[in-house]
């Protein structure tokens, strides 16, 4: 059993993103100064790595991914609860609208910050294969979600 989530995107982080391009953008029409490229170069790296952000739930592992390569690994048994966040924490999640995964002292992080794009479903299927997880995700208000603006 192999089942992939891609993350969870923000229209907040993905404007901020362009914002950023479309500067140094517009600049290297005008002048091309090597300082601009630097950024373009960063910025445009940084929308590539966003895009490819994914989630591998196996029989025993979560596993993150980012396009083909796995960067980390963490035991689903070692996950002891999940919650809500909007924590701007850097992290393996492209939204702001995240889950705060709390791991016990066995693992090798505190907590991980991520945003499947199906929550529910990525939640059903953790709780499936650690019953022992305790999950505090309440479904948020329209209102909440509009503001949110995930795709």
């Amino acid at each position: 059993m192999k089942t992939t989530f891609r993350s969870r995107y923000s229209l907040l982080i993905i404007a901020i993103l362009l914002f950023l391009i479309c500067i140094p953008g517009y600049s290297m029409l005008q002048n091309i100064n090597p300082f601009n490229l630097a950024i373009f170069l960063i910025v445009g790296f940084l929308v590539f790595f966003l895009f490819g952000i994914r989630y591998v739930i196996t029989k025993s592992q979560l596993i993150f991914k980012l396009w083909f390569i796995t960067y980390g690994k963490v035991n689903i048994t070692s996950i002891v609860s999940i919650k809500r966040s909007y924590s701007p924490l850097s992290s393996n999640a492209g939204s702001l609208r995240r889950l705060y995964c709390e791991l016990d002292d066995t693992s090798k992080y505190p907590f991980l910050l991520i945003s499947p794009k199906n929550e529910s479903r990525f939640l059903q299927l953790l709780k499936q294969l650690n019953p022992k997880i305790d999950i505090r995700v309440q479904k948020e208000n329209k209102i909440r979600r509009i503001l949110t603006l995930d795709i």
